[in-house]
């Protein structure tokens, strides 16, 4: 026979090691996510950097460039937040309903979100920053 104290911590053992587990998870699924939108950034940044040397020509300052990637990243990551709400929550009543337990925690989708949000801006802040080191002659180039 065991005390009620051993028993209860026995029974949270497995909790806890699937709390560490899903951490891992999501922590590794949030780095991914950062890299992808990285990499889009970087493309972007690359493929028009004739528009962003004309942009330059005209007038636009350094912090019009990084503004306008910044903006285009936090549009994506907002869709992206979106549909993903969507069809977690739709898998959670799925997965929930036959089991009897709560379809979704509420208070836990504010922190996330404004975590992915934040992760997405970080992500693009290095690649607009390099777009908008690009000098205005760069629009006057033949290719």
């Amino acid at each position: 026979m065991d005390t009620l104290a051993a028993e209860a911590t026995r029974s949270r053992a497995a909790d806890r090691t699937d709390a560490v587990i899903l951490t891992i998870l999501s922590s590794l699924v949030l780095a991914v996510t950062m890299l992808g939108l990285f990499g889009f950034a970087s493309f972007a940044v690359t493929s028009r950097a004739k528009e962003i040397g004309t942009r330059r020509a005209i007038g636009a300052r350094r912090a019009d460039i990084v503004k306008m990637f910044l903006l285009e990243n936090w549009f994506i990551t907002t869709a992206g937040i979106i549909i993903g709400s969507m069809v977690t929550l739709a898998f959670a009543v799925q997965f929930a309903h036959p089991v009897g337990i709560a379809a979704h925690a509420d208070h836990l989708f504010g922190w996330q979100h404004g975590l992915i949000w934040i992760a997405g801006l970080l992500a693009a802040l290095l690649p607009a920053l390099r777009g908008s080191r690009v000098p205005p002659a760069v629009a006057t180039r033949v290719v």
